[in-house]
This record gives structure tokens, sequence and C-alpha cells, in this order.
């Protein structure tokens, strides 16, 4: 019977006497203040502000610099009333309206309150002590999402490979377009090539790795990512939960021609243009000696068949000449490097997307006499 007495009377002192508690919250930024309480995050200080308006920054009151860490906030009473703390409650504060363009406002610890009622009365303190919120008036920006807007981090190792195994003319992404919504003076800054998103492709050889391992073979494959808006508009808010990037990520690359055979041989073919009627005076490398980087598990079947044949067939090397400077085109001794430009054929396949040419013997324009 006393072992009783003394649990109800532990069970009462606990529920009764004066207790003190912490709980660290994470500051949630941008909720409206129409906004209903249910859809505050757990263990957050909400900073519910006017809907025109939009949170720049939070200061720490008392040095100035940004605080992007947790408040911790301190209640003192009754313990049968900070066991709500164990329930992960939320926190909020609701930010005045202005007309101003931007403006200040200071978070104080009789600004907060709570979604557990029971809790306000018995806030204490918290660390730090003041908050200061800069908000600016909320400008909307129609987006459309170009290959421009996309910042791309590709996988650190064999990153230049894999950015040729990425065909920036197959990504597609839903949706197209997007609204933005923020600081004037921050989308005052967006340029028709400013990149406001990033494409993380890190995870890309795992993948690849693990499709292998499950016997996907070694065909194109097709995956999805999700854009994520870059640090510095990161303010910003968008009026879509996701943006998808749907691309094709082709094998790795596979050189030919194979075996004994070094390189292929084509001809070049010369567009003389402004140089028409001097063909006597010059004289242009008339083969050059390729290699092909199939990136395509098709056309390097076909590599592997045909060789040559189809290279002939398909793969035509030409050389643009243009004016020479008069002194130059007198010289005797008038020699310059050339750079052909490489047309595929077979339109199954296209060069920067299937295959890659490389020019393995230097083209020269050189004098006669």
């Amino acid at each position: 019977m006393a072992l009783v007495l003394a649990l109800v009377y532990w069970l009462y002192l606990d529920q009764t006497v004066t207790q003190e508690k912490s709980v660290y919250v994470t500051i949630q930024k941008d909720v409206h203040a129409q906004d209903a309480l249910v859809s505050l995050k757990a263990q957050s200080l909400s900073l519910r502000v006017p809907n025109n308006y939009t949170i720049s920054k939070v200061l720490d009151n008392r040095t100035g610099k940004v605080f992007n860490r947790k408040v911790l906030l301190t209640f003192r009473g009754p313990g049968g009333i900070l066991r709500h703390l164990e329930t992960n409650p939320s926190f909020f504060a609701d930010i005045p309206e202005s007309n101003a363009p931007e403006y200040d406002v200071t978070i104080k610890l009789r600004s907060i309150k709570s979604t557990k009622v029971e809790l306000s009365g018995y806030l204490k303190s918290m660390d730090p002590p003041e908050l200061r919120v800069h908000l600016v008036q909320i400008n909307s920006f129609e987006l459309s999402i170009t290959p421009e807007r996309i910042r791309i981090l590709y996988p650190e190792e064999d990153r230049e490979e894999w950015a040729k195994r990425i065909f920036p003319g197959s990504i597609k992404i839903q949706p197209s377009s997007v609204t933005l919504s923020g600081s004037r003076n921050l989308l005052a800054t967006i340029t028709p090539e400013t990149p406001i998103f990033q494409l993380d492709l890190r995870s890309l050889p795992a993948r690849w790795k693990k499709r292998m391992e499950q016997g996907g073979g070694n065909d194109r494959f097709k995956e999805t990512f999700h854009l994520k808006i870059l640090p510095a508009f990161s303010s910003l808010r968008m009026n879509r939960e996701s943006i998808d990037a749907d691309l094709e990520v082709a094998p790795p690359a596979d050189f030919f021609p194979k075996g004994s055979q070094v390189y292929y041989s084509i001809p070049i073919r010369v567009n003389w243009g402004p140089l028409q009627g001097k063909e006597s005076l010059f004289r242009v490398d008339n083969k050059g000696q390729i290699q092909i980087k199939s990136y395509n598990a098709k056309l390097s079947r076909l590599l592997q068949q045909q060789g040559e044949e189809w290279v002939r067939k398909n793969i035509e090397a030409r050389v643009q000449l243009d004016e020479l400077d008069a002194q130059e085109s007198r010289s005797k001794e008038y020699f310059r490097k050339l750079q052909p430009e490489f047309t595929c054929w077979d339109h199954r396949f296209v060069t920067g997307r299937d295959l890659e040419i490389i020019l393995k013997s230097p083209i020269f324009i050189k004098s006669k006499s």
C-alpha cells in the first residue's frame, strides 16, 4: 500500500512541480499567414508572412549576422504542461503587414505562439533573444526551362566522358515552364542565360553499375532526375512541387576501328569558296585518317560488321576555305592547318549523340610554289 501511495505522490509531483525543459526548433520561412496551423512542420518555428511578401534573410539581432541555425526555446512550468513538448509541437510568429517595398520586423519572445495552446504561457527564453527578419515584396516571373537555365553536375570521375554520354538534346523537362515568385531585386538579376536550376547526375555511375548487374544490356537507357533550384535562388518560390528531367544515358564509348587497323582513311572534300579559280596555286591534303567513338550499340555492331565500307558510304569530311590575306596568298611558303567538318549521312545516328569523329592526321593547305 505504501508503495502505491508513493507512486501516486510521485506522479502528482511530476505533474505539478515546476520544471524547466528546452527544445531546438528549425526556422520555417515564408509560411503564409492564412495557412492552417496543421500545415506547419513539427518542431519548427514558422514565420508567417503577409501574402505579397517573402523573407529575404533572418538575422541574429545581437550580432546583425545571418542566422541559419536552430532556435533554442526554453520553457518553465508544471511537468504535466511541459509534457506536451514530447509530442513535437509547432511554433509560429505572425509578421505584421506593411505597404513598404521592404521592411524589417523583430521577433521577440512574446511574438512566439505554440500550436499547443497550453505551452504558450510558459515560454521563458529563446536563444538568440531576438531575430530580425527582412521582408521584401513578391514579384512573379514566368520562366521557360531551357538548357541555358540548367547547370549540370556530372560525376567527378571520367567527367568529360560522362558529359558525352548525356546528349543535351535528349533531356526532356516536365513541366517545361514554371512561375517563380520572390524578391523584385533578385528576379531582376535573371537574364536569358542565367542558370536557375541544378541537374545533379553524380549518381549515374552507381545507376549504370546496378543496371549492368541486373542484365540491362549495353543499349541506351532512360533515367529521371529532379531539378533543384540553385542556392543563389533558394529564396524564390515555385508554383510546382517538383520539376523532372528525363534523359537518355548512352553506353560507354566503343572505339573503332579495332584490331590491327589503326584508322579509317576518308577523302577530304574542298569547298574553295572565295579562292575559286586559285586552285592551281595551292595544295590541300586530300585524305584524312579518323577514329570513331560510338555511343550507340547498333552503330557499334554496324562498325564491327561493315567497318570501312560503312564509313566510306556515310562519313564525309569537308574543309571550307576562307579568303586569304593578299600578302599571305602571294607567299611562296604559305602554310595553314585546316579543321574539317564531318557529316554522318546515316540519319539514324547523330554526331555528338551517337558518335564522335576524331581526326588523327592534320589537314593542311600549302602553296604549290
